[in-house]
C-alpha cells in the first residue's frame, strides 16, 4: 500500500508539460526538468577585458592561453577561456603564430582544436564549472604570441559540452561571444 501511496504522489508532483514544453523525455509517460543554462544565450560584445595568461610545452606543441571572467556573482562566475595548442588544428605544423583563423574542421572539435574557445559557465572555487561550452564557429584574430598574447574574438558561437565524454550534448545549451579583445603578458 506505502508503494501505490508513494508513486501516486510521485505523479501528482509530475508537471503536464510535455516536450511542446521544452521538457526532454525522462521515460515513457515521465517529464524530465527542464534544461537549465548557466550562461545567457548571448554573452554580446564584451570588449576589451582583463585575463590571466600562460604558457606552456616545448617549441612545436606549445601551449598558450587566456581566461577572462565575464560574468561574476557572489558565488559563481563564468570565464571565456581561449587556448591556442600548437601541433594541432590550424597550427598543425608547429607553434601558436599571429594570424586570422575561423573556428571550423578541427578547429570546431574540442578535441582536435588548436585554435579553442570555451566557455565555463557558473564556475565555483573549489568544485569547478557547472556546464562547459565549446566553439563551433566563429573568428580568432592573434596579433602576438610573443612576450604576450594579444587578440581578439569575433562572433564565436558555443554549444554545451559533455566533459565525460568529450561531445556536443545534442539540443544543449548554447551562447555567443559577439567581440572580445585581450592583450596579456605572456609569463
Amino acid at each position: 500500500m506505502k508503494r501505490i501511496v508513494v508513486g501516486l504522489l510521485v505523479l501528482a508532483g509530475c508537471s503536464e508539460v510535455g516536450d511542446a514544453g521544452g521538457d526532454v523525455d525522462a521515460a515513457a509517460g515521465m517529464d524530465a526538468p527542464a534544461r537549465s543554462c548557466t550562461v545567457v544565450e548571448d554573452l554580446g560584445a564584451l570588449g576589451a577585458r582583463d585575463g590571466t595568461a600562460m604558457a606552456s610545452g616545448a617549441a612545436g606543441s606549445r601551449v598558450l592561453s587566456v581566461s577572462m571572467t565575464v560574468a561574476a556573482d557572489a558565488a559563481t562566475r563564468d570565464v571565456v577561456f581561449v587556448q591556442l595548442k600548437g601541433g594541432r588544428g590550424a597550427f598543425a605544423g608547429g607553434d601558436p603564430t599571429p594570424g586570422t583563423y575561423a573556428i571550423t574542421g578541427a578547429d570546431a572539435g574540442y578535441t582536435t582544436c588548436g585554435v579553442c574557445v570555451t566557455v565555463i559557465g557558473d564556475l565555483v572555487t573549489g568544485q569547478g564549472p557547472t556546464q562547459f561550452y565549446s566553439a563551433t564557429g566563429g573568428t580568432v584574430t592573434i596579433t602576438q604570441t610573443a612576450g604576450a598574447l594579444v587578440g581578439s574574438l569575433a562572433e564565436v558561437t558555443l554549444q554545451e559540452l559533455d566533459l565525460l565524454g568529450e561531445t556536443l550534448v545534442d539540443g544543449g545549451c548554447t551562447t555567443r561571444v559577439g567581440g572580445l579583445s585581450f592583450d596579456e603578458a605572456l609569463p
